[in-house]
């Protein structure tokens, strides 16, 4: 008597499994958008219509604990579009970014000089420093001085070496990645809707989470915080030149104490273009 394991077993070598095989399918939003309406996460389902058409549509998961929701399903051309229309909103001409790079780039150079000089002074008087709590180590073993003028003395000069040494650290900080993120910035800002446009599933959602944050589905309307450089340029044009916007931009990056991910893709081109990706 055949078992039913063997029987499938052998159906199987034949080609002929009737155990149904689940497709798992790949959505590009979901995980990081929240309902508008109960804050519950925004899923995201796959159906086909009777016609053979494949949708995709996002919505409410509707599992928020004591909350009932009354959102309704959202299609991803839908979204996509939106987020599209959002990277217009910070997109910069070809013009405006080679400017943007010679400027920032020009900046760099100045500042590199300024802060060689800088960071050799400072380094000159943490080494003075160094010597005088040497020197008064020195004076204290020999009884020159007492106990009471030794910790005085002592208490001065190391708050003051501290001092230094918190501006050596952050002339050096200074010397950081500041260029590379402005740099990666205003590209993302002139190619970052070409890239959605034309990107993967992968590559859509790694955009939308550089353009911003905060993401709220509520009737249909996505909400996109921007972040704060490409929000700088989405108002531009209503408050600001060229070029304070760039430095604006490059002091945002000076200071930032975190890293900053911009996605980037390979290309033979001047500026780095998201290749057409299968999913």
């Amino acid at each position: 008597m055949v078992t039913i394991d063997e029987f499938n077993r052998v159906q199987r070598m034949l080609g002929r499994d009737d155990q149904k095989k689940i497709k798992r399918h790949t959505f590009a939003f979901t995980g990081i958008i929240r309902c508008g309406e109960c804050g519950g996460m925004i899923t995201a389902e796959h159906q086909i219509n009777r016609y053979g058409k494949h949708y995709t549509y996002y919505r409410c998961s509707k599992k928020k604990s004591g909350k009932t929701c009354s959102q309704k399903y959202s299609r991803v051309e839908d979204l996509e579009k939106q987020i599209s229309d959002k990277l217009r909103s910070i997109t910069i001409s070809d013009e405006t970014l080679t400017w943007a790079l010679r400027y920032l780039r020009k900046t760099s150079d100045q500042e590199i000089l300024d802060r060689e000089m800088t960071y050799k002074a400072q380094q000159k008087a943490y080494n003075a420093i160094q010597k005088q709590l040497d020197e008064l180590t020195r004076l204290r073993l020999s009884s020159q001085v007492d106990d009471n003028e030794y910790e005085s003395w002592k208490e001065k000069l190391v708050k003051e070496k501290a001092r230094l040494k918190e501006k050596l650290t952050d002339t050096e900080r200074r010397a950081g990645k500041w260029l590379e993120f402005s740099e990666n910035a205003f590209i993302f800002a002139n190619k970052a809707k070409i890239w959605f446009d034309k990107g993967s599933l992968k590559q859509k959602r790694e955009i939308l989470q550089t353009l911003g944050s905060n993401f709220f589905l509520t009737d249909g309307f996505l909400h996109i915080q921007l972040q704060k450089p490409f929000s700088v340029i989405s108002k531009k044009q209503k408050n600001l030149t060229w070029q304070a916007t760039v430095e604006l931009i490059g002091t945002f990056f000076r200071e930032l104490d975190r890293d900053f991910q911009i996605p980037t893709w390979p290309s033979k081109n001047k500026y780095a273009i998201a290749p057409q990706a299968s999913e």
